[in-house]
């Protein structure tokens, strides 16, 4: 039988046996010691992830939801997209090139809703609008891919506007060629960026994934333009 935990000692008092089974003192500190590190890891792997997810996540969603807008509009008015439709027809092909980036998203105010969509939560240099009636282009995180269309699905639709590479023109419009190279810049998802494609559908993608996209696109559009607010 194992030896009994404690024992009277000389003194009448009682005394630790130290062969018994329990954890001692250093033990249990270890113990603790060591779960309060794992706590502290896990929560600070959930908030380093959270900070940087948080806000691109709500760009995903504010892309699709551009992406459906566009969609349905284009459903309603021949199949093609605004800035592509005549004024005659309810489009705005008329000032696709003037640099108003605005102009091209008011043009959907029935399928998009509400204005604050168009502003990604990331972007700290665009201010979030609620009124169609005061949007502007400093309130805009995305641009515009002109040459988009439903008969080429994995065509980039819009996308944030950190997105750099082509020939920039003097109306905001940047021109992209075959020989081109995409990069994503700093200053939005820390050198990352969601596209959404021709077919309403989001993607996030890095410099790699976005050249890719950039590539298999020139395959059908010798120059395709993207309009930057």
């Amino acid at each position: 039988m194992r030896a009994q935990a404690a024992k009277s000692n000389s003194s009448g008092g009682i005394r630790v046996d130290s062969s018994g089974g329990g954890f001692g003192a250093l033990e249990l500190l270890i113990v603790i010691a060591t779960l309060a590190l794992l706590i502290f890891v896990v929560l600070s792997g959930i908030a380093f992830r959270s900070y940087p997810r948080g806000p691109r996540i709500t760009c995903v969603n504010n892309l699709k939801q551009v992406g459906l807008a566009t969609r349905i509009w284009a459903a309603d008015n021949g199949d093609v997209y605004p800035w592509i439709a005549p004024m005659s027809s309810n489009g705005v092909k008329e000032i696709t090139m003037s640099g108003d980036v605005a102009a091209l998203f008011r043009s959907m105010t029935n399928e998009i809703l509400n204005a604050k969509i168009l502003s990604c939560p990331a972007d700290s240099k665009r201010s979030r609008e609620t009124n169609w009636g005061k949007l502007s282009n400093k309130n805009i995180s995305y641009f515009i891919g002109l040459d988009s269309d439903e008969t080429r699905p994995q065509t980039i639709l819009s996308g944030d506007r950190n997105l750099s590479g082509g020939v920039l023109l003097t109306n905001r419009v940047v021109e992209v060629r075959a020989t081109n190279t995409l990069v994503w810049g700093a200053d939005i998802h820390r050198r990352c960026g969601n596209i959404c494609l021709g077919d309403g559908s989001v993607q996030q993608v890095n410099d790699r994934t976005l050249q890719n996209q950039a590539s298999n696109q020139a395959k059908m559009l010798p120059v395709a333009r993207f309009a930057f607010p």
